[in-house]
């Protein structure tokens, strides 16, 4: 998804690429899922891509840690409850990060009205608008998913 923008931030060190890269995806998920949040419960969340670049990072340590945890923990529980800490650890700092955000003045906007009859054409100009984005760089939808 951060490809077609990575030649534009070559001379960035390489902490500031993977920031640039999760900000990059984290408004890619905000503009893919916040028509459907704001049609079906009125919500529209300013806060959702700051979110995402504090949360997901430790996701991709706690979702292997608690599986391996699991699977020790059948054999020996208590090296199980050992690996299970850290996750503990991870998850009530993803819990402190959401409470803190859904703290912040103005993190949402609520009773937001976003039509069904929308949905499509928000979508659809959604892709047009990635589509135009690619061919202006001359490059096709298979070299940026690859």
């Amino acid at each position: 998804v951060t490809k077609p923008w990575r030649g534009s931030y070559r001379s960035v060190p390489r902490p500031g690429q993977w920031l640039i890269d999760s900000l990059s995806v984290s408004v890619g998920a905000a503009l893919g899922t916040g028509p459907l949040i704001a049609h079906h419960f009125g919500l529209l969340s300013l806060m959702s891509v700051v979110a995402n670049v504090l949360i997901v990072p430790p996701l991709l340590v706690i979702v292997p840690l608690a599986l391996a945890a699991l699977l020790v923990s059948l054999i020996l529980f208590p090296l199980g409850l050992l690996l299970a800490w850290p996750v503990e650890l991870l998850v009530s700092w993803i819990i402190h990060v959401a409470a803190l955000l859904a703290n912040v003045p103005g993190a949402f906007v609520s009773e937001v009205t976003f039509p069904a009859t929308m949905l499509p054409l928000y979508y659809v100009s959604l892709v047009a608008l990635a589509h135009f984005m690619i061919r202006k760089q001359h490059r096709t939808w298979r070299e940026v998913w690859e």
